[in-house]
């Protein structure tokens, strides 16, 4: 139920950023982060039984080297509890689970299991998700960087939905920037300009998109996120009449 109170309190009443404050979802943060140490002591013993796999099979030093890579990208998901805890930010566990999700989809499944390669359509789907995902984390910026001291804020509730859309689009332009130097550093193929595979790793026979093709998994991606961001800021749009702490 909490999942939905957070998320999808209702539209009959509109609603004030800082009535979040009081929400349950943020009151289970320290339970929540043992959960998460459990679940990133799980990943880490997946980690050695899969790369200990690799290597048996005789998998080439790279692809190995690039499995544990991904690995440990995930348990860096561990962060926001550490931030929490120093900083005193809290952090809405419903948030964190399903950041907690989408990592796992990206660096577990997506590239240390191959999904990429398996699923042609695992990389479209998974940058919609980052469209909702990243509107929800930039409500929560928002909150942070607001709602402070119990002082009365107002926020026109049009400048909130463009700055979630755009919020969410910036951090798109900003990861495709990341898989460019990424795939020009390490010979790799995540933004996907291979023609032949749209497995992360490539080989020596793989064959390049050329002209324009080049561009479309970029411009796929971003326009994937926007799919995404758009609903949920419509979403947020009409929950709150605007941001006020009073």
């Amino acid at each position: 139920m909490q999942i939905f109170v957070f998320f999808f309190g209702g539209f009959k009443k509109k609603q004030y950023l800082c009535t979040l404050i009081n929400n349950p979802a943020y009151m289970e943060q320290s339970k929540f982060d043992r959960v998460i140490k459990i679940i990133c002591l799980l990943i880490a013993v997946m980690a050695v039984i899969h790369i200990g796999w690799l290597i048996y099979q005789g998998e080439e030093w790279f692809k190995v080297i690039f499995a544990g890579m991904q690995y440990l990208s995930f348990e860096l998901i561990i962060f926001p509890s550490l931030l929490r805890k120093r900083l005193n930010v809290e952090f809405p566990w419903v948030l964190l689970a399903l950041i907690v999700i989408y990592c796992f989809s990206c660096f577990i499944l997506g590239d240390a299991l191959n999904f990429y390669g398996i699923f042609t359509w695992w990389d479209d789907w998974l940058h919609i998700e980052s469209g909702v995902l990243l509107v929800m984390i930039g409500m929560w910026l928002l909150r942070l960087a607001l709602v402070e001291n119990d002082k009365p804020i107002h926020f026109n509730r049009w400048i909130l939905a463009i700055y979630l859309v755009l919020f969410s689009l910036g951090f798109a332009a900003f990861w495709e920037i990341v898989e460019f130097t990424l795939d020009g550093l390490f010979d790799i193929n995540m933004q996907q300009f291979m023609a032949s595979t749209t497995g992360t790793i490539t080989i020596a026979t793989d064959v390049p998109r050329c002209g324009r093709e080049a561009l479309y998994d970029t411009m796929i991606d971003v326009s994937y996120t926007l799919i995404g961001a758009v609903p949920t800021a419509i979403y947020y749009f009409f929950r709150y009449k605007f941001v006020a702490c009073s």
